[in-house]
């Protein structure tokens, strides 16, 4: 499977919108209350995604120029977020997104990277070094 991670382009905020939805309700779901659900898809709406694309550097992860993943990076060295689509789960590229943020973070000078991360990423984050800080992974 060839994927292929680049910056999230404003044509494309509905098209990420969705997948993050559909991520938060097939996946996230599971492990939060449905009004958590409720409120991240509000905070990820196409709208305020592209208002989070002012302050966040977004990038996709796309199979055949379909996106199947998103992450966000915050100037301060915050994943701001990290979507992968439910079909393309437990196939490496989550960890692909995860280090271009890292790679991205480095050449902008900043040497800790941290995420607040979700219930069920905790081994995730922790497979890629990161280290469980009252709830906040850091590398």
């Amino acid at each position: 499977m060839m994927i292929r991670i680049r910056k999230l382009q404003e044509t494309e905020v509905a098209k990420a919108a969705r997948l993050i939805k559909t991520t938060l309700l097939k996946t996230n779901a599971q492990y939060y209350p449905k009004k958590v659900i409720k409120n991240l898809i509000t905070d990820y709406s196409a709208k305020n995604l592209k208002n989070k694309m002012k302050t966040r550097t977004f990038f996709v992860a796309t199979k055949t120029n379909q996106i199947v993943g998103v992450i966000a990076l915050t100037s301060d060295g915050w994943i701001g977020a990290m979507f992968v689509h439910p079909q393309y789960q437990e196939q490496g590229i989550g960890s692909k997104l995860v280090k271009k943020v890292i790679s991205t973070a480095k050449l902008q000078g900043l040497d800790v990277i941290r995420s607040n991360i979700s219930l069920n990423s905790v081994g995730f984050y922790k497979k890629l070094g990161f280290k469980l800080i009252k709830n906040c992974c850091v590398a």
